[in-house]
């Protein structure tokens, strides 16, 4: 699984309990998403999958056939979360639900989301100085410099913050 599909399962673990769900993108991510959804959350019904412009009529995903719809078509209403599994496009489609059915802005998970829980659990962390826990997120997120400085902050070693804000630098 590729990092981009866990980082949107991570956004999904956090942000979805028991719910009704759409997929948003009917390639591999979605084909990935839908997957890890049918066996990990059976407390998440996936209704099927949205397309701008939907080429086939259901795509099979384990034992389930799921439906393709166009947004139009999907009878969405609010009580269904809506999963942006398309990182090319995702500030595109995000943009025009906005415009068309702003009451979703509380329902769509997607991949980007985590920068702002990230930001969150950084300054959390530093408030903290939790050094161990921060390395952990290096891990995960090694391209985000926010981390790298917070490392640097906390780091009692010279030669180690230096090396921290060498990174920080590098990537900002």
């Amino acid at each position: 699984m590729n990092l981009i599909a866990k980082r949107l399962i991570a956004n999904i673990e956090r942000n979805i309990q028991t719910s009704l769900v759409y997929i948003w993108g009917a390639g591999e991510l979605g084909h990935t998403i839908g997957e890890w959804l049918l066996q990990n959350r059976p407390d998440c019904q996936v209704l099927g999958f949205i397309e701008t412009s939907p080429k086939q009529t259901s795509i099979q995903i384990m034992q389930s056939q799921l439906p393709v719809y166009s947004f139009d078509s999907a009878g969405l209403s609010e009580e269904h979360y809506l999963i942006i599994a398309s990182q090319a496009f995702e500030r595109e489609i995000i943009a025009n639900i906005y415009k068309v059915a702003p009451e979703f802005k509380s329902k769509i998970i997607s991949y980007s989301q985590y920068k702002c829980w990230l930001k969150k659990q950084i300054e959390d962390l530093v408030a903290g100085n939790e050094i161990k826990k921060l390395t952990a997120l290096v891990f995960d997120y090694p391209e985000d410099y926010q981390l790298w400085l917070a490392m640097a902050e906390l780091e009692t070693d010279e030669s180690i913050r230096n090396d921290y804000l060498i990174c920080a630098q590098a990537l900002s």
